[in-house]
């Protein structure tokens, strides 16, 4: 009777079930809807195939990935709804540093159902925001538990009574501060739903399994059955993934149980048809663990794993007590490496010894070396650590560095020692390692003519949980106002926003309230009422420039904000009262709406009426991260240097490859069969100048060999 009661929650014949997305697909670009209501999405950008939680997923890059499902009216809820995946993603925020990762949506104004991951206020981690409302409004909130990184988390999200709620792994989350009350969802909205993804960007990144849309509020108990019966009575979740290339030869295998065995065969071999077509009556030479009740296989422990050769498994599951034993499992395949790994940083946690800086050496504290590696004091409590779990070429880490090439150069290194130091070990050639830095600082502000201002500025967006854009401002005490007129703005996209701002600190989460142009979406009265919070907007999208802007803020804190088209007549919002303490920084604002671009604005008519304000302006970017141009170089044993190509590799923006011929190094002396010490730095490392200093990222430095004859 179970799996009756299972197979109806999980199946087609539910009417409430508007869409269900299982993602078993493995091949093709369409994601079909196992729901009977034939609303199948299709792949937009390159989302990847993977395993899932049970069976099939699909992996998105977290930039331009997602799968859009055309409307239907079968997709519209009546007035409660619930929406729920797998998902298994390394970040909780979206795409360019957005405050908000997609995970389903309908429509952004109005909003059908909206559902993403986003940093937590207080307390670090990361949790879910629910959102829903007619356009020019929604009422969104965020759950009160928190969603686990790097692992599969089942998440869910509801309207139900009115209000909201939420569901983590099957336990029940009340909304943040006690909101989303009064909660109506818009109707007719014809907007296409998403997977991945949200009309404004805020890709996630990741993989995503088992995706729903129900009409109606479910109750705990069938949440739990739906989750239940995505389980596999098969192996499942290889570990290695399905495909996966450039596998080391040390790799253990590992996979997800099936639900009823106790026992499984592995099949291992080099051969697709023999580990396909093998049993235990024919076991072919691949059946190599005969009722293993571990869950994990050891290939290399075995000697079998050679250097860039291909590999196919195969796990079934027993239960001699079940007569539906045994459960033949899939065949999965993987490619060996053709490489040594030096250091890929997945081995680091923040625990002494296996720190970062425990193994690796670098400048901290000394005058004559001015790099640092790892982050030197992460807030853990928010989910920070040693190393990078976000921004990585490959796996689930990378190393942050950073130069200060004050008169100095800067470098790090890490010992080597037996069998490490031994370059020549396998006929290895090359030297190869991932690097990326940040692009140079393009912030700008001019007067010219007297009177007229324009500003120059990059950054993802202002809005979210933190901005990037460029602020030229004076620091105000007591009561402020100030005015100003949009001139003209780049029209790089409908979001490039100019304007007005007052904010409680230069830091990138600060307390703000901003009064922006756009070029598509009208005048926003943007305000984070507190620090970290996310940010809320009021707008009237009729409004383009030239447009007069005025901001003013109380001794007490109340901000009041106008548009006008002549400078006389004002139109205002709501009053707000964002959290600011004395002195506030008032300005100009800008930015691009793309961390890629750099746009111009012009503004005119700037004055602070019956404000106190210093003569004389300051400029900077606020929460964008640029670099000083260094060049970079490798170092063999503390001595033999060779320096990249390109001499300001320090602002390489996007994960490049470098490749070194261990040649070189043996051509200016490098005994390869005894290296002691392997280090990057930046700088002239002869002759010490006075330079910059800024952010690097290090991944998958290897030693690689030849290729094999006729690759």
């Amino acid at each position: 009777m179970l799996a009756l009661f299972l197979s109806s929650v999980a199946g087609a014949q539910d009417p409430n079930l508007l869409g269900w997305w299982t993602l078993d697909e493995s091949s093709g670009t369409i994601a079909h809807d196992s729901s009977g209501n034939a609303n199948d999405g299709v792949f937009v950008s390159a989302p990847q195939w993977a395993s899932g939680y049970a069976g099939g997923a699909a992996w998105f890059d977290g930039v331009d990935d997602f799968i859009e499902v055309p409307h239907s009216d079968s997709l519209l809820p009546g007035a409660e709804v619930t929406i729920m995946a797998w998902i298994n993603t390394p970040r909780h925020t979206g795409a360019g540093g957005s405050g908000w990762q997609a995970l389903i949506t309908k429509g952004n104004a109005p909003r059908v159902y909206s559902m993403y991951t986003t940093p937590a206020e207080t307390g670090g981690g990361g949790v879910l925001h629910f959102s829903i409302g007619p356009e020019g409004s929604f009422n969104g909130t965020t759950s009160t538990g928190r969603v686990p990184l790097n692992e599969w988390v089942h998440v869910c999200a509801m309207v139900i009574n009115g209000g909201q709620l939420y569901y983590i792994n099957g336990e029940r989350y009340e909304p943040a501060d006690g909101g989303g009350s009064g909660t109506e969802i818009p109707p007719g909205n014809t907007a296409t739903v998403r997977i991945a993804n949200a009309p404004e960007n805020n890709s996630f990144a990741g993989k995503m399994d088992d995706v729903r849309v129900y009409n109606g509020a479910l109750s705990q108990e069938t949440i739990r059955l739906i989750m239940v019966s995505g389980l596999s009575a098969a192996a499942t979740r290889p570990n290695p993934d399905n495909g996966t290339r450039d596998v080391p030869r040390d790799t253990l295998l590992g996979w997800k149980e099936g639900r009823y065995s106790v026992a499984r065969n592995v099949y291992f071999g080099t051969d697709f048809n023999d580990v396909n077509e093998a049993g235990p009556s024919d076991p072919r030479g691949v059946l190599l663990a005969e009722g293993l009740t571990d869950i994990s296989f050891d290939p290399a422990g075995a000697g079998l794993l050679e250097y860039d050769t291909a590999y196919y498994w195969r796990v079934d599951e027993i239960n001699d007590s079940n007569p539906q034993s045994p459960w033949r499992g899939a065949v999965w395949s993987f490619r060996t490496a053709n490489f040594i790994v030096v250091d890929d940083f997945e081995g680091y946690n923040d625990e002494e010894p296996y720190r970062v800086f425990d193994a690796w050496k670098d400048g901290w504290q000394t005058q004559t070396n001015g790099g640092t590696i790892g982050y030197s004091e992460p807030d853990f409590a928010n989910d920070e650590h040693y190393v990078e779990l976000s921004i990585v070429h490959s796996g689930k880490q990378s190393t942050p560095f950073f130069y200060d090439n004050n008169g100095v150069y800067s470098e790090a290194f890490v010992p080597l020692s037996g069998t490490a130091s031994d370059w020549t070990r396998d006929g290895v050639a090359t030297l190869s390692l991932w690097l990326r830095g940040y692009p140079a600082y393009v912030g700008g502000f001019v007067e010219e003519p007297a009177g007229t201002y324009t500003g120059t500025a990059t950054g993802a967006d202002i809005y979210g949980n933190a901005d990037e854009f460029h602020f030229v401002y004076k620091e105000v005490t007591g009561a402020a106002t100030i005015i100003a007129k949009v001139e003209s703005m780049d029209n790089l996209n409908d979001f490039v926003k100019a304007g007005i701002m007052i904010r409680d600190s230069l830091d990138a989460d600060s307390a703000n309230a901003a009064l922006l142009l756009t070029p598509g979406n009208g005048v926003r009265f943007q305000y984070r009422m507190t620090a970290g919070s996310a940010t809320e907007r009021e707008f009237d999208p009729n409004v383009a420039a030239p447009y007069w802007l005025k901001l003013n803020r109380t001794a007490g804190g109340l901000v009041r904000a106008y548009y006008s088209p002549d400078g006389a007549t004002w139109t205002q919002f709501t009053l707000k009262a964002p959290t600011m303490k004395a002195p506030v920084y008032v300005g100009l604002a800008l930015t691009s709406h793309d961390a890629r671009a750099t746009c111009q604005a012009k503004f005119s008519n700037v004055s602070f009426p019956t404000t106190t304000v210093p003569a004389g302006w300051k400029d900077q970017d606020i929460g964008i991260i640029s670099n000083s141009p260094e060049p970079m170089y490798v170092i063999l044993s503390g001595t033999t240097v060779i320096y990249h190509d390109l001499p300001n590799t320090s602002q390489i923006r996007d994960w490049t490859l470098w490749e070194v011929p261990l040649q070189e190094f043996a051509d200016l002396g490098e005994n390869l069969s005894q290296v002691g010490s392997f280090g990057i730095g930046f700088g002239n490392r002869d002759d010490p100048q006075p330079g910059g200093k800024g952010t690097m990222y290090f991944d998958d430095i290897r030693l690689y060999r030849p290729p094999a004859a006729g690759q």
